[in-house]
């Protein structure tokens, strides 16, 4: 890849991380989703995100809130930090809003490296990243977290990542999520206890040089 992207360039030219999932990668009802990456322009559509988001869903995929502040500071963090957010819309119904987002984190915190350096695997923040998925309720279960997947593995190679691993890793009772995430490539490499007691695995992918996935 020529040139590695950098969260300032996408900041300001947003529609350079635009993919359309067309029926290369279908979804079971053909929908036309645009993933693209967050503006400050979703803060509405965030926060319905957000609120509709079941607790079910957030006992999986947990934030310090999950209401309009919450979306105003994930808004608000765009081109200033770390953090890449992708989110998906329906290009024929765009009135339902954001179906998923997907978040990047391009630094890796200290806890991470040791507990990696627990399993022997040493992490680098120039070729490895972070990455969390959350899809929206009634969109779970519909093919859209994998019909994403192949633009989600060459965003990370178009910011010169070579590894991505999970973001606080997943919770072994969640066996959907597991065998989704093998299903994509990933592995196991350790466990882990969180502070409340439950069991989590880590699991890395390694991304091979193969095609990229088309941008608009």
């Amino acid at each position: 890849m020529c040139h590695t992207l950098t969260l300032a360039e996408i900041a300001l030219e947003p529609h350079t991380l635009w993919y359309d999932v067309r029926n290369r990668t279908p979804l079971r009802d053909a929908t036309l989703v645009r993933y693209r990456p967050l503006v400050a322009e979703d803060v509405d559509d965030l926060t319905a995100f957000l609120e509709s988001l079941s607790p079910a869903t957030r006992a999986w995929w947990y934030r310090d809130s999950y209401d309009r502040a919450g979306a105003e500071a994930l808004c608000a963090a765009i081109g200033r930090y770390d953090k890449l957010r992708m989110v998906a819309v329906d290009l024929q119904r765009p009135a339902e809003g954001l179906l998923a987002l997907f978040e990047f984190s391009f630094g890796i915190p200290p806890g991470d490296h040791f507990r990696y350096g627990l399993y022997g695997v040493t992490l680098d923040e120039t070729r490895d990243c972070r990455f969390g998925p959350c899809v929206r309720d009634d969109w779970q279960g519909r093919g859209l977290g994998s019909a994403l997947m192949p633009a989600t593995f060459d965003i990370a190679r178009h910011f010169g990542r070579q590894r991505v691993f999970l973001w606080g890793g997943v919770y072994a009772e969640n066996h959907a999520a597991i065998a989704f995430y093998r299903k994509h490539g990933f592995a196991e490499v350790g466990r882990f206890c969180t502070e409340d007691d439950r069991v989590s695995l880590d699991m890395i992918r390694d991304l091979v040089d193969t095609s990229s996935a088309r941008m608009v």
